[in-house]
């Protein structure tokens, strides 16, 4: 199983802070979000460097329906599955950016400690959409899990 730049809970304010998401998109509409999530989504060389990637990423950020988007911030508020990490049990690799905001390093380390026979990749200047900006690398890892299960 491949974990990438996510997390088993994300904290105890996390119900609050998805829905002021939430309010701001519905009041604001989705583009009010948008400066917040490049940062979070990409590093600054990221952004400056493949802005047509960008811009895709952006278009397709701004299709979603506002209503489901407000329904998925409370449920990743809510989201809390801590307590089932000991019970999984087969290789599994978490990945995450060195500098992701969203789901940061300790969320990581959190999963990595409770899961059995897991590994830990930190790619480093890097940050929440790795597969994006470090597709090279996440392939890599992903390979190197893929060959562990089949040994």
């Amino acid at each position: 199983m491949g974990l990438i730049d996510t997390t088993a809970w994300y904290g105890a304010d996390a119900p609050q802070k998805w829905a002021e998401r939430a309010s701001k998109a519905l009041n604001e509409g989705l583009s009010a979000l948008i400066g917040f999530q490049k940062t979070r989504w990409f590093t600054e060389s990221f952004i400056e460097n493949h802005p047509e990637e960008v811009a895709r990423l952006v278009n397709t950020f701004l299709t979603n329906d506002v209503q489901c988007f407000e329904q998925t911030c409370t449920m990743l508020g809510a989201f809390d599955v801590r307590s089932s990490l000991k019970d999984i049990n087969l290789p599994t690799t978490i990945i995450v950016g060195e500098e992701d905001y969203a789901t940061p390093v300790e969320m990581s380390q959190q999963m990595h400690a409770n899961i059995k026979n897991s590994t830990l990749n930190i790619i480093p200047k890097a940050r929440h959409l790795t597969p994006i900006e470090c597709s090279t690398e996440i392939n890599k890892i992903l390979a190197a899990l893929i060959a562990k299960a089949y040994q």
